[in-house]
């Protein structure tokens, strides 16, 4: 420990020693930021915020690990019958498809309610101490629910809880790193304009909240090969034993005084919380806008990855999270890009655009350009009528112009389905001779409109853009604000994402369907959406600038 403190003043000394020579190079660029952050502390508060930061990264860590650590077996818990026939199949809940779609649901709303309500509180009169702790309560609360579940509702209120967790635990990270990294820059008498303190403390957190991110399904998938445990309410109890126990981090190590946060109020006349930001107030406004889109677009690729994977490629659920997996790991490397882009005096805006440009390149990778013209599968639908054939290749179940055999597409259901009494896909519904059901599924799976691996490298692409464009954005949005409080405003910034997650695979998947299974309606959407914040971010972007009134008086 003395040879970290002795490193840490020598290396005071020599950003103190470049300041005198007029050097613009701060103490971050001669250290990296986890040795920054965690070891140059020169007094007794500088140390006592470090201590803090280090709580609040690992709790943006468990927090991250709720978001994913269910998904893997939800819908399984959800919807498996109670007594399935099939020994091999786990018994769930025996709940229709609805509710998976009212637990997804009702996480972001938990979310949503959350942001507003802490952001408020930590504002007024209650220490951000105490609203961690009430946070992680309720993901105590929630897991508990989660891991007792025997019914359908008990399951909506445990992720009801665990978003509320999310929620509150984002918003108050935004908010205690954003104001107390400007009061350690004071301290350490840095140019508010060259510091790269609150960079690397917001990089640090979501970093920690990546690895948690990426660490909820693979633990998912290690803990579903222990016979003994319960594949699908061990999450719940997980989440509670680790939220207990960080309580106990929280009570015994996070030290916090009420000055470290800016208290504020809303009145009729004016708010107050625009006081001292240090961009125009319609920057703040298009940042908040801007996190809706990026957000919106993130949660509508998460909800229809799988069902374009199985819709367009036949591909089963096993190898769709395999998929899904190879994306997250892009999470990390993009995060570990953004280190390096700081580090060699990148500005956030550079790297947002960059992130940008790289979410429509993906868009244009994911999007099916050929339907744009008509679904090639519409004939496989309607009365089942020799009127209605296709010339199709008998030996490899490929499209061929050249072939002279005709069938209808009630003859190829049968054929390929191995049973004549019931159409291919849709075993439900038997064949009479007038109707054929829709084979529109059978179609895709043999005549591939979108090319895996150009969607393959788009989703990768995504999962590399989407970490670039919120980590910088939120980075934006906190030096934008300036002196001002940002309580209130970091909660509204939070709650445009809970609103993004919760609409977004609502009418994502809305569009999805209406074009027939294809993905270029939402992608184009998402990518109309992602252009119109490219360009207005274009127009605004030396005003997203952050100015600072009183540098002077900083630096004296």
């Amino acid at each position: 420990m003395q040879e970290l403190e002795s490193c840490a003043t020598n290396l005071l000394d020599v950003a103190s020693c470049s300041r005198k020579r007029g050097n613009q190079l701060t103490i971050e660029r001669f250290v990296p930021a986890l040795v920054f952050v965690w070891c140059t502390a020169d007094s007794d508060e500088t140390k006592r915020y470090r201590r803090n930061w280090i709580v609040i990264h690992t709790t943006s860590f468990l927090m991250m690990l709720t978001n994913t650590i269910t998904l893997p077996s939800q819908h399984q818990f959800i919807t498996n019958p109670r007594h399935p026939e099939d020994p091999k199949e786990r018994p769930g809940l025996g709940e229709s498809e609805v509710y998976f779609s009212v637990s997804i649901g009702i996480f972001s709303i938990g979310e949503l309610i959350a942001s507003l309500v802490f952001s408020a509180l930590s504002s007024w009169h209650i220490k951000l101490k105490h609203l961690m702790l009430f946070g992680l309560l309720l993901l105590v609360i929630g897991g508990l629910f989660y891991g007792l579940a025997e019914y359908g509702w008990m399951v909506l209120v445990g992720r009801f809880f665990q978003g509320l967790h999310l929620g509150g635990q984002s918003t108050l990270f935004r908010i205690y790193i954003g104001e107390t990294s400007n009061t350690v820059r004071d301290i350490l008498r840095e140019d508010p304009e060259k510091s790269q303190l609150k960079n690397s403390n917001f990089l640090i957190g979501f970093a920690f909240g990546t690895i948690g991110l990426t660490a909820g399904p693979g633990l998912a998938a290690i803990i579903s090969q222990i016979p003994l445990v319960d594949i699908f309410r061990w999450s719940g109890w997980y989440l509670a034993f680790h939220g207990v126990i960080q309580m106990v981090i929280v009570l015994v190590v996070f030290q916090e005084n009420w000055s470290d946060l800016k208290r504020t109020s809303i009145t009729c006349r004016r708010l107050s919380i625009l006081n001292g930001i240090a961009v125009p107030s319609y920057c703040i406004v298009f940042m908040i806008a801007a996190f809706f889109v990026i957000n919106s677009m993130f949660a509508t690729t998460e909800t229809l990855q799988n069902p374009i994977l199985a819709d367009n490629f036949g591909m089963s659920v096993k190898w769709a999270s395999y998929i899904f997996l190879i994306s997250l790991f892009f999470f990390p490397v993009a995060v570990l890009a953004i280190f390096i882009q700081q580090r060699k005096g990148m500005d956030n805006r550079h790297i947002f655009l960059i992130g940008l440009i790289l979410g429509l390149v993906a868009c244009v990778l994911m999007t099916d350009w050929q339907s744009l013209s008509g679904d090639p599968c519409d004939q496989f639908s309607g009365h089942c009528n020799h009127q209605n054939m296709t010339k199709f290749n008998l030996t490899s179940g490929d499209i061929n112009t050249n072939n002279t055999s005709f069938l209808s597409p009630c003859e190829l259901c049968k054929m390929h389905s191995g049973d004549p009494h019931h159409c291919f896909f849709n075993p439900q519904s038997r064949i009479t001779n007038e109707y054929c059901n829709d084979c529109r599924p059978f179609c895709r799976s043999k005549l591939h409109t979108l090319n895996f691996v150009q969607f393959l490298i788009g989703v990768c692409l995504f999962s590399f853009s989407f970490p670039q464009v919120r980590i910088t954005m939120t980075i934006m949005y906190s030096d934008a604000l300036g002196s001002a409080s940002q309580s209130i405003m970091q909660g509204l910034l939070i709650s445009s994402e809970a609103i993004a997650r919760a609409t977004a695979p609502v009418w994502g998947d809305a569009a999805y369907v209406s074009a027939n299974y294809r993905t270029y309606l939402p992608i184009l959407l998402l990518g109309g959406m992602l252009f119109i914040v490219l360009v207005i971010f274009s127009i605004l972007f030396k005003r997203l600038k952050p100015h600072y009134c009183c540098k002077s008086e900083l630096l004296t």
